[in-house]
């Protein structure tokens, strides 16, 4: 018996080509309608950013995550917040500009 996490038991289970790249934003839609997207951004310093998907999800953005780009920074935070189909907001408490990379899921 194989691994069946992707697929069925019987048919393949593919997503819809995925848009963008892997260092862009992106999306995918699986065939069950869960919607996964991802991106990356200039974070403001000390201050929230709020991320405006290009295409709002159907219905609602189930969870969304944020994290720096260039790998943890000593005692700062990234916090996601304020989810909606449209838009998320992410809070940096860095001091300074930062690569800010976030993924979303929904649908």
């Amino acid at each position: 018996m194989g691994d069946k996490t992707d697929h069925g038991p019987t048919t393949g289970f593919f997503p819809v080509p995925m848009a963008g790249g892997n260092d862009s934003i992106g999306t995918v839609t699986w065939p069950n309608g869960l919607i996964m997207k991802w991106g990356s951004l200039n974070l403001a310093a000390a201050a929230n950013t709020t991320v405006t998907f290009a295409t709002a999800f159907p219905n609602a953005c189930f969870q969304a995550i944020a994290c720096y780009g260039s790998g943890p920074l000593a005692n700062e935070t990234l916090d996601a917040h304020t989810i909606a189909a449209a838009s998320f907001v992410i809070y940096s408490s860095c001091g300074s500009i930062q690569t800010g990379r976030w993924f979303a899921i929904g649908r």
